[in-house]
């Protein structure tokens, strides 16, 4: 065992003993790069009827659309089973690079091409082409598997390029914050900002508010090889009207005396009387998070509430660790000594600064020359999480990297 492998043992067993939770369920998008060829499989009979009706969990439909014509067309497959310990609402994005009309449906256990009404759980409604994209979902069972099948609509049609983007699981835990509780010595200071994938905020831009308050926390460990992005949201169902409770996430460690040290997201709000507070962030391949829930008074408890973790179904999941195609940052994690690379397609951009968690700026530099690339050196930084922001005239990307 290696430094890093020995060092992240210890880091989980730390997180775990001091959580109150179990390891949670995995969750995650599965995110599906492929085409359609004239080698794949064929249907044997009608593709189904395209009826404009999109399935969704909250108005699915009744039954299959029915048939239509008599083409054969190719299709693929692509299999799953929900091990969630509940009934699940899977999320399926399709994405379509080519100009041909292509479809998506859903089926219980598997597909039979001799019959597309058969099993059937879902579908788009309609066929998409040409860079468009759009979404379905559909419920299901525990441990149930499923099946999603993508298709041509005309007889003969190939598709060069398409992308699914898949949901797999998300999770949820009934709590309480109570006298026997962990506790811990600093508070986030809340300033009404809610963190999201898609608009990385400074965090700790304000000093942490000192004083004893009790927390829960909940430990999950991204085990696929891409970048997650994880929506948090809290339910508070406390019968004390006068509880008031928030939470945070952190990557790769917690530290109940240092609330921004490993810090990687907060909902900036408090939650109190049967509201609910959400907020995104992302998680990087192969890292541990911690979702924290903490009371926001001394002395003050809160009986029941719910906070549940799934991957965020609007955010474009890509293999890179950037929401964005044309901004890439790697390694990340990655360990301190070694070098940070930022590549980007934009040549506008003409600075990249790195701000700690304190928002002090640690490292700065312009860009010339149309210059794409720039290797960042870490040997100075501390372990934790920085904000990489990359600058031009037109546009600023940030993102967050994690030092070990």
């Amino acid at each position: 065992m290696n430094i890093v492998q020995r060092y992240l043992s210890l880091l989980i067993a730390f997180v775990l003993f001091h959580c109150s939770s179990a390891i949670a369920q995995q969750i995650g998008t599965a995110v599906i790069k492929d085409k359609l060829s004239n080698s794949d499989s064929v249907l044997t009979s009608q593709r189904m009827r395209l009826n404009t009706l999109t399935s969704a969990c909250s108005s699915p439909k009744l039954m299959c659309p029915g048939y239509f014509g008599n083409t054969s067309v190719y299709y693929k497959t692509y299999t799953y089973v929900n091990e969630s310990p509940s009934i699940e609402c899977i999320n399926v994005k399709m994405q379509v690079a080519c100009a041909s009309q292509v479809f998506c449906s859903a089926y219980h256990g598997s597909f039979d091409p001799a019959d597309v009404c058969n099993n059937y759980i879902a579908d788009l409604g309609f066929s998409i082409a040409g860079g468009g994209n759009d979404s379905m979902s559909f419920e299901v069972a525990s441990g149930a598997q499923y099946c999603i099948v993508i298709s041509a609509i005309n007889l003969g049609d190939t598709c060069e390029a398409y992308v699914l983007s898949i949901s797999q699981f998300a999770t949820s835990w009934h709590g309480s914050i109570v006298v026997t509780d962990s506790t811990q010595t600093q508070r986030l200071y809340l300033d009404g900002i809610r963190n999201t994938c898609q608009n990385a905020k400074v965090l700790c831009a304000n000093t942490p508010i000192q004083g004893i308050v009790n927390h829960d926390c909940y430990f999950y460990r991204n085990e696929t090889p891409n970048d997650i992005c994880l929506r948090t949201t809290l339910y508070h169902h406390c019968s004390d009207s006068s509880s008031t409770i928030t939470s945070a996430a952190y990557i790769n460690g917690y530290d109940s005396t240092n609330a921004c040290l490993y810090l990687a997201a907060d909902a900036g709000v408090r939650d109190s009387t049967n509201d609910s507070l959400w907020y995104t962030f992302l998680v990087p391949a192969s890292s541990n998070c911690i979702i924290v829930v903490y009371s926001q008074k001394d002395s003050v408890f809160c009986d029941d509430y719910v906070v549940k973790l799934e991957a965020d179904y609007t955010v474009n999941v890509d293999e890179s660790n950037s929401n964005n195609s044309t901004f890439h940052l790697y390694p990340n994690p990655v360990l301190k000594g070694e070098n940070l690379t930022i590549e980007t397609d934009v040549k506008d951009f003409d600075l990249v600064e790195v701000y700690d968690v304190t928002s002090r700026n640690v490292f700065s530099k312009q860009l010339f020359n149309d210059l794409t690339k720039l290797i960042i050196p870490t040997s100075s930084f501390n372990r934790g999480i920085y904000l990489v922001k990359v600058s031009g005239e037109k546009e600023t990307i940030t993102r967050k990297v994690i030092v070990e």
